[in-house]
């Protein structure tokens, strides 16, 4: 070990040390300042490459962006990438920093798999991000300028794989030198010094002799004539003197010897005899210190924990208390007896029975004493006390002692007394309260049951005449005899019932959702088709008041998703219903796009050039009832906008409005939607026919019973039925209805579901136990407005239900579901025309000229631009034209560049 410590901090290690440190740092500062600046050289020549080849990129391709020639592009950027081995990528984008073309380098390393994922799904810059992310890569830009004007930029990515390779070599070329010239330089210093150094080894060898005893040693070199030479001949001087000095002291050690061994029997004798002594006096003054330290610690607790202390001697009858106790007790130390008659007088009169009781089986060895009693003090103050104590006995277990503890538990009693009284208050005004919310309770839904009933009720009572009125005007409609001003009236009479009839839905819409009885039905649909479908129908009442409504298509939206088709047509009628409805001049902009999150989100802008609204109406203007325009041309129920912003939240969206008094509004919608493929989307059937007319012939004679308490919806169904040939019979209600159904076995009922005597559902569960009654077929006529009620209906045994007020097509479509009745038709269209597809021969048709402008604008997503188009091409030839847009009006926009590029091949 000692060996091991002197070479590590001898004279040659330390030197070796120094000098190997210094020609280290050496190596590594030159060897650093060379990497360095090779590093900077590679980086600058680097960076000048990009910036050249961007620059190239930038210069060559202006001409192809302004002609949209992508095969261009594409090639040119692929070139720069395969010029050079450190070109990663290249890109080139529009201003809107949208890519034209793009090539990545395919066997570069630094590209990763999520960035090469990207790439292949042509998603070029997320792809770079990812790059970026994954290894250092040198990106540089150039403007493209088209004269003065910017038209896009040069991307192009280099990586730093190259540099950071020749930067590795050149770190193991130095690492190479500084190993070479570190071994060489220590080994000349070890041979150097191992000859320099031989002579202190030996003074060394000799000091470590003598410090082991040898102090004969004799240092050889003596007749050098340097400092060591000096050094061997005064070491060996001092170890002749030092030989003379330890033979003397060991002949004095000698001597000193004897005369100790005389003296140490005795003095063994007398130290074993005082430390025995002393050990005796110290343990004696830890236990009395112990004892009285107990006692004071005993004292202070008993008194700060009000415990008393008594100590009885059964056989004697002696009772001693401790001072706690006698404070317990609020009695002087002179005034107590000090016996066992003495302590039971204190004892309350209504517990000496059972204390006494307790000592007794304590002291027959039953139980150990340890009872809870009260006391009555000399001030006639009661107190609470526990007991606990423990029997000694003899041999023969006779009772000799006890002693035990008494513990003031007043406080604990009187707490435990109050907490009882809480507890039977809190009992009392939980079943108080408990009573009031059953109560309550109760009154709510009885209330509840009586909105929903008087839904019901109101629902029946205002659909039923709405009924007659609208079937009535629709089939007077059809009579081919009314004059012309007749027919005015009749159409006026007609949309008066129709208006009245949507504000009742609005009203039972807005009642249904504050009821929690709304629920989304989500399908996959057409969302441009269903954009087209509000806009047409809104077209005409923006016309007659010569308004412009269109739809911006410069933003790109899926064109089928999955959602509440039907509400998601209410908010948009609703929007673009209002909007028109104020606008006086100007017009109205529907807009669509999309908004990418942790999901798609469809972004809806409905904007007019109307009054604007006030801040402080913007507040409430989503509030049911709240009108904010007077007049006649804006009144209405106050519900619309009330019941899109319950829609709209039912969808898990936002709506919200931004207007200023006289520059218009801008009403947005936000919703989560889920985009799906065409396949998907359920196909509606078209209707292909005219007006039923009467049955198809060869049909059977078919009964229909009516089962309806109104005559005027009496005499509506009855016209129905007659008016083609089925022969009817009436019932006012339910029990008529299963009377006729006995007597006459009918094809199919018609049932009203509110009738008096006995309801349709009733009626319904007593005709489905009749023979025969499984087989007839019972549609419900109903005015409910819920749908739970509808499938009630359903559970009752009905087939289908019709809602009031109906149309007579509903009528007679219901007809053919449940009894397969043919129709014959008047004014009998054909059937309609399949659409054109577009294909690449119908573009070849074009000029190359007018193909390319009109790729340009499908490529813009301007509407303008687009519909200019369009007439360019209805010019040359109208087939192509109404083919395109056809495509355009549903916004497939894809199929027709694709089109225009097989054509252009």
């Amino acid at each position: 070990m000692a060996d091991t410590v002197l070479r590590r901090n001898s004279i040659t290690t330390r030197l070796t040390s120094l000098v190997a440190g210094a020609l280290v740092a050496a190596v590594l500062v030159v060897g650093g300042a060379a990497l360095f600046e090779q590093r900077r050289q590679l980086t600058n020549a680097l960076e000048s490459k990009a910036a050249s080849l961007a620059q190239f990129v930038a210069q060559v391709s202006p001409l192809s962006i302004v002609s949209l020639n992508f095969i261009e592009m594409g090639n040119l950027v692929r070139k720069v990438v395969a010029t050079d081995d450190d070109a990663v990528y290249a890109v080139i984008v529009n201003e809107q920093r949208i890519p034209l073309a793009y090539s990545i380098k395919d066997a570069d390393s630094a590209v990763s798999a999520e960035a090469r994922a990207l790439w292949e799904g042509r998603s070029p810059l997320a792809a770079i991000a990812a790059m970026k992310k994954s290894a250092r890569i040198l990106e540089v830009e150039a403007p493209i300028r088209a004269g003065e004007k910017s038209i896009g930029t040069a991307i192009v990515g280099f990586s730093f794989e190259r540099v950071r390779r020749a930067l590795v070599i050149q770190v193991f070329i130095i690492g190479a030198i500084l190993v070479v010239v570190t071994a060489v330089s220590l080994l000349l210093m070890e041979v150097a010094l191992r000859r320099l150094l031989q002579p202190v080894k030996a003074l060394t060898a000799a000091a470590t002799q003598i410090s082991a005893g040898n102090l004969h040693v004799e240092l050889a070199g003596t007749e050098r004539p340097d400092e060591l030479g000096v050094l061997s001949r005064a070491f060996n001087s001092m170890a002749a003197q030092l030989s003379n000095l330890v033979t003397g002291m060991e002949q004095r050690l000698t001597e000193l010897q004897r005369m100790g061994q005389a003296l140490q029997g005795r003095e063994e004798e007398l130290r074993h005899n005082n430390e025995r002594l002393l050990a005796e006096i110290e343990e004696r003054k830890r236990t009395e210190e112990a004892l009285r330290l107990s006692s004071e610690r005993l004292q202070l607790a008993t008194r700060v924990a009000s415990i008393g202390i008594w100590d009885w001697d059964v056989v004697r009858n002696e009772l001693v208390w401790d001072e706690s106790m006698y404070q317990l007790y609020g009695i002087r130390r002179g005034d107590f007896g000090g016996a066992y008659d003495a302590w039971i007088r204190t004892i309350h009169p209504d517990d000496k029975a059972y204390t006494d009781g307790e000592i007794q089986a304590a002291l027959r060895g039953e139980r150990e004493y340890a009872p809870e009693f009260r006391i009555v003090r000399t001030d006639g103050s009661v107190r609470h006390i526990k007991a606990d104590s423990h029997t000694i006995r003899d041999q023969a277990g006779k009772p000799l002692r006890m002693i035990g503890t008494n513990i003031d538990i007043t406080e604990r009693k009187r707490a435990e007394d109050e907490l009882r009284s809480y507890k039977d208050q809190l009992e009392d005004t939980v079943q108080r309260r408990t009573a009031e919310l059953l109560l309550a309770r109760d009154a709510a839904e009885a209330a509840n049951k009586a909105k929903s009933v008087f839904l019901a009720n109101m629902s029946h009572e205002l659909r039923t005449p709405l009924n007659a009125i609208l079937g009535f005007s629709s089939l007077i409609r059809r009579d081919p005899q009314l004059s012309q001003g007749q027919r005015e009236n009749i159409e006026i009479i007609n949309r008066s019932g129709e208006h009245l009839l949507k504000l009742i839905n609005d009203v039972l819409e807005i009642a249904k959702i504050e009821a929690g009885r709304v629920q989304l039905e989500i399908e996959p649909f057409d969302l441009g088709g269903l954009v087209r479908d509000v806009v047409d129908m809104m077209q005409l009442r923006a016309q007659e008041k010569g308004l412009r409504l269109q739809i911006d298509q410069s933003s790109e939206f899926p064109r089928y998703i999955r959602g509440d088709e039907a509400r998601l047509r209410q908010i948009l009628i609703n929007l673009v219903g209002n909007a028109v409805k104020f606008t006086q001049e100007g017009g109205v902009v529907v807009r669509l796009g999309v908004r990418r999150n942790d999901m798609l989100h469809l972004l809806i802008e409905v904007e007019d050039s109307g009054p604007g609204i006030s801040a402080e109406d913007q507040k409430r203007l989503f509030k049911p009832f709240i009108q904010l325009a007077e007049g006649g041309a804006q009144k209405g129920t106050g519900l619309g906008l009330a019941i899109t912003r319950q829609f709209v939240d039912l969808m898990r969206g936002a709506i919200s409005v931004a207007s200023e008094l006289g520059r218009g509004s801008v009403f947005r919608v936000d919703l989560p939607v889920e985009p799906v493929t065409a396949p998907s989307v359920p196909k509606v059937a078209a209707r292909t026919h005219g007006e039923v007319v009467g049955l198809a012939a060869g049909q059977p004679q078919y009964r229909v019973l009516i089962a309806e308490d109104q005559p005027e919806n009496q005499q509506l169904l009855v016209w129905l039925m007659s008016d083609i040939g089925i022969e009817a019979r009436v019932a006012d209600n339910g029990e008529q209805c299963v009377e006729v159904y006995r007597e006459w076995q009918p094809d199919l009922i018609w049932m009203d579901r509110r009738m008096p005597v006995m309801e349709g559902e009733e009626a319904t569960r007593r005709i489905r136990q009749l023979p025969g009654g499984d087989k007839v077929k019972i549609v419900a006529v109903t005015a409910s407005a819920f749908k739970e009620e509808q499938q009630e209906m359903l559970d009752a045994g009905m087939d289908d239900f019709v809602r009031k007020p109906y149309r007579p097509d509903e009528i007679y479509d219901c007809l053919a579901r449940q009894l397969n009745v043919k129709y014959r038709y008047g004014k009998e269209p054909g059937p309609a025309p399949t659409p054109t597809p577009l294909t690449a021969a119908m573009l070849l048709k074009l000029p190359e000229p007018l193909r390319r402008e009109l790729r340009e604008a499908v490529t813009s997503l301007d509407g303008d631009r687009i519909a200019d188009m369009l007439d360019k091409v209805g010019a040359v030839d109208q087939e192509v034209a109404r083919t395109l847009a056809r495509l355009a009006e549903y916004f497939d926009y894809p199929a027709i560049l694709a089109a225009i590029d097989k054509a252009n091949c």
